[in-house]
């Protein structure tokens, strides 16, 4: 099991994150926060983020509910990918052992 990770460049370690996104007309922000126990939006701070990720969306097929996908392949090269309605969004990221 890893015990961290890379995201952006930035070594993150392993452990339980709040996660939010900022849509935009041509990008968004992913937001991983280490207040993991917050109820919504009303209890964050941007001060707690770990980490901000600026993406750009792909259009995919229509999905009724939200999706998450963990893309493995071995490699190291891997992916969070967050997908609803015609929209998906994919983090790479590296394990770290």
């Amino acid at each position: 099991m890893p015990t961290s990770f890379r995201m952006g460049g930035k070594v993150i370690p392993a452990a339980k994150f709040a996660f939010f996104t900022i849509p935009g007309e041509h990008e968004w922000v992913v937001i991983f926060n280490k207040n993991w126990q917050q109820h919504l939006v009303s209890e964050y701070e941007e001060k707690d983020d770990i980490i901000r990720v600026c993406l750009i969306p792909q259009q995919t097929e229509h999905l009724e509910r939200l999706q998450y996908f963990i893309e493995m392949d071995g490699t190291k090269k891997e992916s969070l990918s967050v997908a609803w309605e015609k929209i998906r969004l994919t983090i790479p990221f590296e394990c770290i052992e």
